[in-house]
């Protein structure tokens, strides 16, 4: 992937001292995979080099081979010395990622509370294995709520160290209407070859949970090459 700089700006710093630093790129996926995230992050030195702050984001965006586009990225509150702000350095780093979907399918949430059950079918994409997951119903509290947790155990055959796990939970009563979601996101390595365990929960009303079912979902997210830019020309944003 390559980066070009469209615009790098700062403004004055604040009553507090803190200056706000914004950049505008836009980029090219020159390589052979499409990436489906761009884990962007830029970090902020004064002339000398000395670390000042800096921000990150996340950009999901699905990215073709040979498609292009644009992205920007601020940092807010920095506190920058008594020096002209437009002097600043900006370097942004931006790391292309690769993913891989796995559908789990559905599991009966038990009626019973303290139960479980599992799905013992290995379910895989591109050398990424699930090899069993499970849904526990864990006991009502004095509310009427209930946890729905679920266990995903997950094997990593790709050759390639994963570095993002995002897993999606989804309800549904006993009629297949959707009921609760979440989605989270776990950031330990997943290194190949090695099988982990991947959890989340969720809560739902006890009333709701007669004959219900769970879905769940994997995404793993595999880096690409990285690219850095430098930038030293910045505009005064007033």
């Amino acid at each position: 992937m390559t980066i070009t700089l469209l615009a790098a700006k700062a403004t004055q710093p604040d009553s507090d001292g803190d200056a706000r630093f914004e950049a505008s790129l836009s980029y090219k996926n020159e390589g052979e995979m499409t990436i489906e995230l761009l884990h962007v992050r830029m970090l902020v030195t004064d002339p000398e080099g000395i670390p000042l702050g800096e921000a990150e984001e996340d950009i999901e965006e699905l990215i073709q081979p040979g498609e292009t586009g644009r992205f920007s990225i601020s940092s807010y509150r920095i506190l920058y010395p008594q020096k002209n702000v437009t002097d600043a350095r900006l370097t942004i780093t931006i790391v292309p990622m690769a993913c891989t979907f796995i559908d789990l399918g559905r599991l009966s949430i038990p009626n019973q509370p303290g139960a479980l059950s599992e799905c013992n079918e290995e379910i895989s994409s591109e050398n990424l294995t699930v090899k069993r997951w499970s849904c526990h119903r864990r006991r009502d509290d004095r509310d009427g709520d209930v946890t729905i947790e679920a266990n995903v155990w997950i094997e990593n055959n790709t050759g390639k160290t994963i570095h993002r796990a995002v897993i999606k939970l989804q309800t549904y009563n006993y009629s297949g209407r959707p009921l609760n979601d979440t989605e989270s996101r776990d950031d330990r390595m997943l290194f190949d070859g090695i099988p982990a365990l991947i959890n989340d929960s969720l809560y739902s009303k006890s009333s709701q949970l007669k004959d219900a079912a769970i879905s769940a979902t994997f995404r793993g997210y595999t880096p690409l090459l990285p690219t850095s830019i430098q930038i030293s020309d910045l505009q005064l944003d007033r």
